[in-house]
């Protein structure tokens, strides 16, 4: 069963937080009854940007109250999707930021957007996706330089 999103999901409450975490357990309840898995897609908290790693379950609208709903919690994001890395834009990493079942780990698959496909990476994705995470540590590592020095104590 795929939901499209959880917040479509009328709950009956005032309260937003409260009407999702009660639908995630309705919604979980539904799975473990019918022995189904169930697919729930999410928003990200605003403060994620495009492109931008999710690594946690807060990372997650309504999370405190959602995770302890979810076995399993997957967080997909393109790396390349921001305009500036449009040219690299042929990945997409699932994390795998809440597990059960098993270890949270990150797995980066070959992605064709024109296509919406999804795959493994080929040699060349690799390529260009190590290339991408190097450029973005780079201009990390020049914001970073670009913090003025400060004598401790001034």
């Amino acid at each position: 069963v795929v939901v499209d999103y959880l917040e479509n999901v009328q709950s009956g409450y005032q309260d937003p937080i409260v009407g999702t975490g009660v639908v995630a357990q309705q919604l979980a309840n539904i799975a473990a009854e019918y022995g189904v898995a169930m697919v729930v897609l999410m928003q990200t908290q605003k403060t994620i940007q495009p492109g931008e790693s999710i690594m946690s379950m807060r990372s997650i609208k309504g999370s405190s109250v959602i995770e302890q709903s979810i076995s399993v919690g997957l967080a997909i994001y393109r790396p390349g999707q921001p305009m500036k890395y449009k040219d690299y834009d042929n990945s997409m990493v699932i994390n795998v930021i809440k597990n059960r079942f098993g270890s949270l780990h990150s797995i980066p698959v070959g992605w064709v957007g024109n296509r919406s496909l999804v795959r493994d990476m080929t040699k060349d994705d690799r390529l260009i996706y190590e290339s991408l995470l190097d450029v973005i540590e780079e201009e990390k590592q020049e914001e970073r330089d670009k913090v003025p020095w400060k004598p401790f104590g001034n």
